[in-house]
């Protein structure tokens, strides 16, 4: 909860580094990215964080459409994450409404 709430806050200072509301880090995946837990979404949709392109367009990325599938896959060693998968893409999240996004809405 700190993490998140230290987030909030400098997004608050830097709207350039927003963080969505209800997002909540659960796992740091090392290289400033995180998994996140949005829980707005009816079934706890799992995002990542990846700050690394610098855009925050293009910072967050849908994991798995719920917390159930995501913990599954975890424990059965079937995630986007293991080291066979690792060429796996994923799909860019687009429900977070940053100051970019918001710039493009008419």
């Amino acid at each position: 909860m700190a993490q998140y709430l230290a987030r909030r806050e400098s997004g608050r200072e830097d709207p350039d580094r927003s963080w969505p509301e209800g997002v909540l880090p659960m796992s740091h995946r090392g290289c400033g990215m995180y998994a996140c837990v949005d829980c707005r979404s009816p079934r706890a949709t799992v995002l990542l964080f990846g700050p690394n392109p610098g855009d925050p367009d293009h910072a967050w990325f849908l994991d798995s459409p719920d917390l159930t599938d995501r913990l599954h896959s975890w424990l059965r060693g079937t995630g986007w994450y293991e080291e066979e998968n690792e060429d796996t893409d994923l799909a860019p999240w687009t429900g977070f409404p940053g100051p970019a996004t918001a710039a493009r809405t008419p």
